[in-house]
């Protein structure tokens, strides 16, 4: 029974000094914080305002785990933003601008399109993306040699055409 209370004694004393240590940093540059979804670890500025988030917290849209969100002077300016998306249970990367828009986005989607890179304009429109089977840039089509041989014209002759204009310009 002495061992029992013993035990019970050491283990409160241990309970209080983890909770005092957590204190603590939470009073530096540094912050372990408890969630609903989990907990994250924070780092500060010197100015208390929160530079770095990365835990569980459901930092972006529909995330499910890990996140690691960068912030640019407080919690309203996030501008990095690395997340999992429950629905598709990938990854994604999204970077945005001082409006909050997301400008760059990187997800690792196992749809129709594979991964994507995605540039938006400022009004969140999609003009520029690439995917493992296709791209725009500028809402114009990334033409490939694979493409104009499907659609058009042959690699040979892609290629004869691309000789014939170096060396047409090498002439001059």
């Amino acid at each position: 029974m002495k061992k029992i209370v013993f035990g019970f004694v050491i283990g409160f004393m241990l309970t209080l000094g983890i909770n005092v240590n957590a204190a603590e940093i939470s009073g530096q540059l540094t912050k372990m914080v408890d969630t609903p979804t989990g907990g994250s670890i924070q780092t500060l500025n010197n100015a208390s305002m929160i530079n770095v988030n990365l835990g569980s917290e459901s930092g972006i849209g529909t995330n499910m785990g890990g996140t690691l969100i960068l912030y640019n002077g407080g919690k309203d300016h996030a501008r990095v933003a690395a997340t999992t998306n429950k629905a598709n249970d990938a990854g994604l990367i999204y970077a945005m601008d001082k409006n909050d828009n997301i400008r760059v986005s990187m997800k690792a989607y196992d749809t129709n399109y594979g991964p994507m890179i995605q540039l938006r304009g400022e009004d969140q429109s999609i003009p520029t993306f690439l995917t493992t089977k296709e791209g725009y840039i500028d809402s114009e089509k990334i033409v490939t040699e694979n493409y104009l041989e499907d659609n058009y014209i042959s690699k040979v002759d892609v290629q004869k055409m691309i000789d014939d204009a170096v060396q047409k310009a090498l002439s001059k």
